[in-house]
């Protein structure tokens, strides 16, 4: 286990490239560039040992190594003040950890092949400087394969895919003090969890396409999101995502605008934030929970929950009063496949609650619990259910305070609270509740001016009725 270092630019192969000029690096040594460009042209293998761009004993720093098309080498990679392994033609394997440098741009491995890089080791973004990343993809239709855990450094990502090449990443994903794995462009596919503190363990940047095939999360006590996006690309969560306890800034998921993001698993939120923040597109194929002291999903600015066309889930909130499944101040719509419930403790959030004029469509039942309304509703976009709306002890199914026109399509039945006298459905003075044609006729409804109950009329038009004033739809 020798500390062994190029003299002269050449072949690994060759003993003239290595000082003593007799024999080449063996098993366990720690093989230093010295400032030269050494081409590794043939199989190597040093085992546990390591290739560096360090100065290290009598050895310089800088240099570098060029792994050729169709060689595999087994050793640790690790950069000092320059790139270490550098691959720009043909197929090549790695077989040990990446680590970047202490310099900026200084990369443990840049790739600008349009072939394949297979690695099978664990990768760590650098420290001290900047760009210097574990692994950087630099070529526009090639393939890395990591095989291993990506984690982010002090000085840049464990792994960028910079155009649009395609990184594999079989393993878990985490972040330091920067991300571990950056997106500006092309496709990322990663099978493990993801999990995060300050920062996200990945960014989707302007462009590309991330999917996730494991949980995301946030942990520790810090603030971040485990995953961030900013102004466009595609993102898909096969996994749930949960947010931490790091403070407001802690969620599982931040969706910027422009980004169209599907989460096949559930989302939930924390003490102290909301499981996703979502400006841009989502769908959720899962159910939505608040945490105790944080809404499930916070949909801002322009933010819309699409239509989830495959598994039912339910939306839940939190025993906290305020705190809410579903969150909606901005513009966006909210389009949900499963049930809505109100709190079943005293106080609690309820299911959705929303302070915008955004429409609601909920193809489920919307019920109210002990002490909330499964829907509340301050402004005057449209809520149709697909579903039952059910009252409870507390209060209505639905809660529509604004003394707006207000409309509430029900394609289903709504029904009171017979011992305390709640309707299923509360609208301001001028709101309107449409029965749907295919509406069943065994329900009952209720008015919001003294909480009497009785049967559903049957109008010529279809089953079209005022609550509140009791006027027909003309």
């Amino acid at each position: 286990m020798a500390i062994r270092g190029a003299v002269a630019t050449g072949n690994w192969s060759n003993p003239l490239t290595w000082d003593g000029l007799v024999s080449l690096p063996a098993s366990g040594d720690t093989v230093v560039a010295n400032g030269f460009t050494v081409t590794i042209d043939s199989n190597q293998n040093i085992g546990s040992g390591t290739i560096q761009t360090l100065e290290t004993g009598v050895f310089s720093r800088g240099g570098g190594f060029t792994l050729s098309s169709g060689v595999t080498l087994t050793a640790n990679v690790l950069a000092g003040y320059t790139t270490c392994v550098t691959h720009s033609s043909g197929n090549g394997t790695i077989i040990g950890s990446v680590t970047g440098g202490y310099s900026s741009a200084a990369r443990g491995v840049s790739f600008t092949s349009t072939g394949t890089l297979s690695i099978t080791g664990n990768i760590t973004g650098g420290s001290l400087g900047s760009s210097n990343q574990g692994v950087y993809n630099n070529s526009a239709s090639g393939t890395i394969n990591i095989t291993g855990s990506v984690t982010g450094g002090s000085g840049a990502a464990g792994v960028t895919n910079f155009t649009t090449g395609t990184v594999n990443i079989t393993g878990a994903v985490s972040a330091a003090s920067l991300q571990g794995v950056v997106i500006t462009a092309g496709t990322v596919t990663i099978t493990g969890n993801c999990s995060a503190d300050a920062v996200a363990a990945c960014n989707l940047q302007t462009n590309g396409t991330l999917t996730i095939n494991g949980n995301v999360s946030h942990i520790g006590s810090l603030s971040g999101p485990a995953i961030t996006t900013t102004t466009g690309g595609t993102l898909l969560i096969n996994g749930n995502v949960s947010a931490g306890t790091g403070g407001i800034g802690s969620t599982g998921l931040t969706i910027g605008a422009n980004i169209i993001c599907t989460v096949n698993g559930n989302v939930s939120g924390s003490s102290a934030a909301a499981g996703v923040n979502c400006s841009g597109t989502i769908t959720i194929n899962g159910d939505i929970t608040a945490g105790v002291g944080n809404h499930g999903l916070s949909l801002t600015a322009a933010g819309v929950l699409a239509t989830s066309n495959t598994t039912s889930g339910t939306i839940t909130p939190s025993v906290t009063p305020g705190v809410y499944g579903i969150n909606s101040s901005g513009s966006g719509s909210i389009s949900y496949k499963g049930n809505v419930v109100g709190s079943a403790e005293s106080g609690g959030g309820n299911g959705i609650h929303m302070t915008s004029s955004a429409a609601c469509t909920i193809t489920g039942n919307v019920t109210t619990n002990a002490n909330s309304h499964g829907i509340a509703n301050t402004s005057v976009g449209t809520i149709t259910v697909n579903g039952n709306v059910t009252a409870g002890s507390f209060g209505p199914g639905i809660k529509r305070t604004s003394t707006f026109d207000q409309k509430t399509i029900i394609n289903g039945g709504i029904v009171g609270e017979t011992s305390v006298g709640w309707p299923g459905i509360i609208t301001g003075v001028l709101g309107k509740v449409v029965i749907g044609a295919s509406a069943a006729q065994s329900h009952t409804y209720a008015t919001d001016n003294g909480g009497s109950i009785g049967p559903l009329r049957t109008l010529s038009t279809g089953n079209t009725v005022f609550s509140g004033r009791h006027r027909r739809v003309r």
